[in-house]
This record gives C-alpha cells, sequence and structure tokens, in this order.
C-alpha cells in the first residue's frame, strides 16, 4: 500500500469517527443530576417556622393503642369516663398526646380528631365500634397531630361528643424548622435546617421533573427507632437543569398517609429561575 492510500484510508477513518461522535452528543442532551447530604443531631434549638400555604388546620397523622391490658370480663362502663393518665408533648410542629390505662370495652375501634380555636387545641378520642364485646380492659393509646403553628396553646383531652375532659396542659409550639431554595448557574439546591427526626433516622432524597415542576421527596430510610429525638441538615441539589422558570415543592414521605387516609405531605414550595451566563 502506498503512502498516498494509507494517508487516504486514516483520513476517512477520522472523518468518520468525528461524524460519529458529534452526531452521538447531539442526540443524547445532558440529563439533570440529584445529590443530597445529611449532618447528625445538632446542638441548636432556635427554630424557624415556614408553612407551606400560610396557616393550615392542625390534622391527626397517627393513632396508636397497646391493645388490652388487663380484661374485666362481665363488668360494664363506668358513668365516670375513662379515667387513666393523660400526658402531652411536642416536637416542632407536632403535638403527642397520651393516654395511658384508659378504661374502653375491649373490641374498640379508637379515632381522634383535633379542633383548633385561637389558643386552644381540643383532641377528642372515641370508640366507634358499632358492637361491643362483654368485657371491658385498660388500653396505652397515643395520638399525634402535625402542622401545628408556632404558639402556645391550652391542649385538652376530651371524649366523645366532649362528655368528659381527660386531661389539659399548657404547651409551647416551636415549629417546623426552615426551608429555603438557592439557585447556582445550572443548580438548585433545597435546605431544611433544622429537620426534627428520630436519632437513627437516616434521609435520602428522591427527586421528580415533570416539565417545568420540581419535586423533591424527604425519605427516611432507617428501621432504627431510638428513644430520642434531634435535629438534622438536610440538604439537597439537582445539577444540571435548563434555563427558565420552575414550581419547586419538597415533600415529606413520612407523613404521606395519616389515620384518616391521604393528608397533605408538602412541607414547603417556592418558583425559582435558572439562568446560566
Amino acid at each position: 500500500m502506498t503512502i498516498k492510500r494509507i494517508i487516504s484510508v486514516v483520513w476517512w477513518v477520522l472523518c468518520l469517527t468525528i461524524v460519529l461522535g458529534c452526531g452521538e452528543s447531539s442526540t443524547n442532551s445532558p440529563q439533570p443530576v440529584l445529590t443530597y447530604r445529611q449532618s447528625g443531631c445538632l446542638d441548636g434549638t432556635e427554630v424557624n417556622y415556614r408553612s407551606a400555604h400560610g396557616q393550615q388546620d392542625p390534622y391527626i397523622i397517627a393513632v396508636e393503642s397497646g391493645g388490652c391490658l388487663d380484661s374485666l370480663t362481665g363488668t360494664f362502663a363506668d358513668s365516670s369516663g375513662p379515667g387513666g393518665t393523660v400526658r402531652f408533648a411536642v416536637s416542632h410542629d407536632t403535638v403527642f398526646v397520651y393516654h395511658d390505662s384508659a378504661f374502653y370495652n375491649c373490641c374498640p375501634k379508637f379515632a381522634y380528631q383535633v379542633e383548633h380555636s385561637g389558643d386552644t387545641l381540643d383532641f377528642i378520642e372515641a370508640d366507634t365500634a358499632s358492637t361491643g364485646c362483654f368485657c371491658m380492659c385498660y388500653f396505652n393509646l397515643r395520638t399525634s397531630a402535625a402542622g401545628v403553628a408556632p404558639g402556645t396553646y391550652t391542649a385538652r383531652l376530651w371524649t366523645e361528643d366532649r362528655e368528659f375532659l381527660l386531661g389539659e396542659a399548657e404547651i409551647t409550639v416551636l415549629g417546623a424548622g426552615t426551608v429555603w431554595f438557592e439557585t447556582r448557574c445550572d443548580t438548585l439546591l433545597v435546605h431544611h435546617h433544622p429537620r426534627n427526626a428520630n436519632c437513627g433516622s437516616v434521609f435520602v432524597f428522591d427527586y421528580d421533573q415533570t416539565g417545568r415542576v420540581l419535586t423533591f421527596t424527604e425519605i427516611d430510610t432507617s428501621s432504627a427507632m431510638l428513644r430520642c429525638m434531634c435535629d438534622f441538615e438536610l440538604t439537597a441539589q439537582v445539577a444540571g437543569l435548563a434555563d427558565g422558570q420552575y414550581t419547586v415543592y419538597l415533600r415529606d414521605a413520612g407523613n404521606a398517609h395519616g389515620f384518616n387516609g391521604i393528608v397533605d405531605s408538602l412541607i414547603a414550595e417556592a418558583t425559582v429561575n435558572i439562568s446560566c451566563p
């Protein structure tokens, strides 16, 4: 093969390589890339509240019953009410209500409501079972309400139709933490500081983009439930966004379902502009 022939072959190979390479880069546009990080338990206690839609009504997110602690076959309900010990606790925007040794029919179906009026939070505890059993027993009950705005409240626990006042206390609600959004060229950062959660929590983020709507979802992947709560710093970012205006949502996977069905899991939302010089 002559030198001229060799040069000709090499030239055609180079041309083919360039054409294929250019074709590949032009047809596969880069996709946004999600990254996130979590800082461990913090010592800070100051919390600033920012709701997603302004003030909203508190909603029940959990109802738990410890089951029959002791059966008393053949007895009937006492007219003085279920009795027991009532305690209240607060974790940022969530109020927990504990009713220990509550005396009810041994075949109950417990349901709760929460009503907010001014500086009062009224929890209503009811046995909604249509039929009962011929026995009574003790239960350890717990419920919780999220979305409580910051402030000082009188929290009260009542039986159905407010027939009996089971317990009351003054509580202070700090709020759910601060969420803010930051843009850096083609990158959007979502900050949630502090995020109050179980001390054993390990957070990851899910991300979805539908047109100009971006949704970040906080997910606690840990199965370890330690006997403590603490604050975390969470940050997620997505890089490689095209220029333009976007609606951004931050959601919590843990509050996706409540006792009465699906509840709003939205933590915060914003409109942001992505622009790269």
